[in-house]
C-alpha cells in the first residue's frame, strides 16, 4: 500500500451517511396551540376567581372614619398601603439586620447613616427603613384587629432578642411610647415588662421591599360577626410618605385581586393561537 498517496485530510476524516430531519410543523403548530388554550383556560379561570373576591379600597390623607359593608363571619384581611417607594437602593440597604436580630456591641451602622447614632447612643431600630414604619392608630368598633399571625414563622426569625438596655438606644424619628403598643413584641420576652420600642410582625411585613411604589403590607385578620364594621383611622404625620390607604379583603388561592395577570395570559394565549396559524399555513 502506497501511503504517500494518501492525503493527510482523508486518513484523519470519517465520513458517514447524513440524515435529513424532515419537521413536524403540523405538531409543532398543534403544541403551541395547546400553550394557548391553557393559557386561556388560566385566563379565563384567573378572571372568574378575582371576580368572586370582597374588596373595599379607601384612601385617606389624615384621618378616616369610615362605615364599610362587609362579609358577616368569614375571615377578612386587613391591608395598610402608602405612597413610598421602598425599592430605592439608598432607602432599602437603609437597615442593620444584625441589630434586628439582638446584636447591641460593634454594630457597623454605616449604612444607616444619618439615622445611625445620636448623642453617642444608637437608633433602635437605625435606619431610614425601620424610621418609616407606619404609625397610625386604627380601631375597629367592637373588633380586635390581631397581628400576631400575619407572616411566616421563618420571617420571624429577622428579630432576635435585643441586648440593649433603654437608656442606651434613641427611638427613630417618628417613634414613640405609643408605636406597637399592646401587640405582642418580638425582641424582648412578652412577660417581661420593658420601655424598649416594640418589634413585631407588623414590623417585619413593613421591612419586607415592596416591589410597586403603592405597596401593601398585612396589618391583620379579622371576623365580624355583622354586615357592617366602622373603621377609626387616626393618622400620624409621617415625613417618608403623604397618601395612605387601606384595603379589606378575603383573598383567594391566588392571592389578592389582580385582573393585570388575566389579561396578561389572555394576551399570552392570543399570541400563541398567531403563531400557531402562522406555522400552520407555512405547511398549505
Amino acid at each position: 500500500m502506497n501511503l504517500d498517496c494518501i492525503n493527510d485530510v482523508d486518513f484523519f476524516t470519517q465520513k458517514i451517511n447524513g440524515r435529513y430531519r424532515n419537521i413536524n410543523r403540523r405538531l409543532i403548530a398543534f403544541k403551541i396551540f395547546i400553550f394557548g388554550l391553557l393559557a386561556l383556560t388560566l385566563s379565563c379561570v384567573s378572571a372568574l376567581i378575582y371576580s368572586g373576591i370582597y374588596e373595599r379600597k379607601f384612601s385617606y390623607s389624615n384621618n378616616l372614619n369610615k362605615t364599610v359593608n362587609i362579609i358577616p363571619n368569614k375571615e377578612i384581611y386587613f391591608y395598610i398601603g402608602t405612597d413610598l417607594n421602598q425599592a430605592r437602593l439608598n432607602f432599602s440597604k437603609s437597615i442593620n439586620y444584625d441589630q434586628l436580630k439582638g446584636e447591641s456591641r460593634d454594630l457597623d451602622l454605616s449604612r444607616t447613616k444619618p439615622l445611625d447614632q445620636r448623642n453617642g447612643k444608637d437608633y433602635y431600630p437605625a435606619g431610614k427603613l425601620p424610621a418609616s414604619f407606619f404609625q397610625d392608630s386604627i380601631k375597629i368598633d367592637g373588633i380586635d384587629l390581631p397581628e400576631g399571625d400575619i407572616t411566616f414563622e421563618d420571617e420571624k426569625r429577622i428579630i432576635g432578642f435585643t441586648d440593649y438596655k433603654r437608656d442606651e438606644i434613641n427611638l427613630p424619628p417618628g417613634w414613640s411610647s405609643k408605636t406597637n403598643k399592646n401587640t405582642t413584641p418580638l425582641n424582648f420576652s412578652p412577660e417581661r415588662f420593658s420601655t424598649l420600642p416594640i418589634l413585631n410582625t407588623r414590623f417585619i411585613n413593613w421591612i419586607n421591599i415592596g416591589s410597586f411604589v403603592d405597596s401593601r403590607k398585612l396589618w391583620g385578620k379579622f371576623i365580624s360577626p355583622s354586615n357592617k364594621i366602622n373603621i377609626s383611622i387616626k393618622g400620624v404625620n409621617n415625613s417618608y410618605f403623604k397618601k395612605r390607604n387601606i384595603l379589606l379583603t378575603d383573598g383567594s388561592i391566588l392571592g389578592l385581586k389582580n385582573y393585570i395577570y388575566s389579561a396578561i395570559l389572555f394576551f399570552i394565549s392570543l399570541l400563541a393561537f398567531i403563531i400557531a396559524f402562522v406555522v400552520l399555513n407555512q405547511i398549505i
